[in-house]
């Protein structure tokens, strides 16, 4: 995949393919609460996220998976410790996907973003050793931490909300991530990582965040709509960043993910 000097989104997601409730049907496992039939894909997707370059850049890397249900045991006994850890983890695909996707040029930095369920010490670990960085929803510690600098950020438009200019708030602290006691990862040295949270603590009201009018296609005159919820969803980042290589904590720090106006 040809590519410009910049930043570059890895973004991570399972998918359920859901073929209903067949038993008889070989090759799937449980999905959903484990009523239906069918099989997951993990996808890497490659993402410019900002300026002139801002565009999907193609698909890195997918890997199709079947979760297996937990083997049974004689007389109805549980499995031992030793037995779940010796068992495949489902896990294993976020850190398999880093592995695929491999280190980035000299010119880019890669940053992998991910949900909650790549909250791993090794899929971070293996972010870390491929010279790429990671953005994750993780650390609940970091929302305890008080405001460190404020600014704001300009949020378009979008269905019914207006465009509006959010005043955030910022605050960052180094952390380090200690290593799982048991499995591949037992030993590792702790990762050290910087945790930088932005978020938006006072967002508008519902009439606040309204548009003012909006045409309605069906009897073509303009009339005031109901927003989608009832209330305006805050806007809030955490980003962790590993401890990188000068170069590359340069290059991010020219490139930053989200760009806002700060004033101490």
């Amino acid at each position: 995949m040809e590519q410009e000097p910049g930043v570059v989104l890895l973004v991570h997601d399972d998918t359920q393919l859901d073929y209903g409730y067949r038993p008889a049907t070989s090759g799937l496992g449980p999905i959903g609460n484990g009523s239906h039939r069918g099989f997951f894909v993990h996808t890497v997707l490659a993402v410019a996220p900002r300026g002139s370059r801002e565009r999907v850049l193609g698909l890195l890397h997918q890997e199709a998976w079947v979760r297996q249900s937990a083997p049974g045991q004689a007389e109805g006994s549980k499995q031992s410790s030793r037995q779940r850890q010796e068992r495949p983890r489902e896990s294993e695909v976020w850190t398999r996907a880093v592995e695929q996707v491999g280190s980035p040029p000299e010119a880019e930095v890669w940053i992998h973003v991910a949900d909650r369920y790549a909250e791993m010490f090794a899929f971070l670990k293996r972010c870390l050793e491929m010279g790429t960085f990671f953005l994750d929803h993780l650390l609940d510690r970091a929302k305890s931490w008080p405001a460190q600098g404020q600014g704001s950020i300009e949020v378009p438009s979008e269905h019914e909300r207006r465009a509006r200019s959010a005043q955030v708030q910022l605050s960052w602290g180094c952390m380090h991530l200690l290593p799982p006691e048991t499995g591949a990862s037992a030993g590792s040295d702790p990762l050290q990582l910087w945790v930088v949270r932005v978020w938006e603590p006072e967002p508008p009201s519902k009439q606040e965040a309204q548009r003012e009018f909006v045409p309605s296609q069906k009897h073509g005159s303009n009339r005031r709509r109901e927003p989608q919820s009832e209330e305006v969803e805050a806007l809030e980042w955490i980003r962790l960043e590993c401890s990188a290589s000068g170069e590359r904590r340069a290059g991010l720090a020219s490139h930053p993910p989200f760009q806002f106006k700060v004033a101490h």
